[in-house]
């Protein structure tokens, strides 16, 4: 007697036949509850009499699509807080208004857990990442030894060099030229808001990590 996981093999690689799709490597891509959830429905409409044929083969080739390989290399995991502001203009596809609130929450968060209110953005990033705020402190190895010393200021470094950078080179831009002329011509287009957005979760989330010397 076939052991089901045989039968369930054979299944998927006839799928993959049919559908162009390679079920199991694809499987294989994923990681956690995605690829559990994935699995379990190619599985279901397999093994389902009451599907057709043709629409088994579509619905897989749409899952595909929806959820590619490897996932998290396409996908965008967004801080909690970028979230909250830019929701609603992601979802009207207004991307550059995304990052402005994003950027706006982020300037925020930075001057309320610095304490400094009173500077232009710029200099708020060059002087809050310059010793007031550290990202890093809280970070040991797994055996408690400390970091090398020039890793750790290369990390609160970037913090400030990329923070800084998102005012001049991402917010700046969209204040002082229109937004059509930036989309049309490519100078500044929505896939960069999109890159930047992605760049801002990552400093919020050291952000989230920052205290006092």
């Amino acid at each position: 007697m076939k052991k089901s996981g045989e039968i369930l093999g054979k299944k998927r690689d006839i799928l993959s036949e049919k559908t162009n799709v390679d079920v199991n490597n694809w499987v294989k891509t994923l990681e956690g509850k995605v690829k559990d959830d994935v699995g379990a429905l190619v599985d279901i409409l397999d093994s389902n009499p009451e599907i057709s044929e043709q629409i088994q083969q579509k619905s897989v080739q749409l899952l595909y699509g929806l959820v590619p390989e490897y996932p998290n290399l396409h996908w965008r995991h967004i801080h909690p807080e970028i979230q909250k502001v830019s929701r609603r203009y992601y979802e009207t596809h207004d991307y550059y208004t995304a990052f402005i609130e994003a950027l706006k929450r982020y300037v925020g968060e930075v001057k309320n857990k610095s304490g400094i209110h009173n500077i232009i953005d710029r200099s708020l990033m060059q002087s809050v990442f310059s010793g007031k705020l550290l990202v890093t402190k809280k970070y040991k190895k797994t055996d408690q030894s400390l970091f090398d010393k020039l890793t750790i200021q290369n990390i609160e470094d970037g913090q400030k060099m990329l923070s800084e950078g998102l005012v001049v080179g991402g917010r700046n831009p969209l204040q002082h030229e229109e937004h059509i002329e930036l989309s049309t011509t490519g100078l500044f287009s929505e896939k960069d808001c999109l890159d930047f957005l992605s760049l801002l979760s990552h400093l919020f989330k050291r952000l989230d990590d920052a205290e006092t010397p």
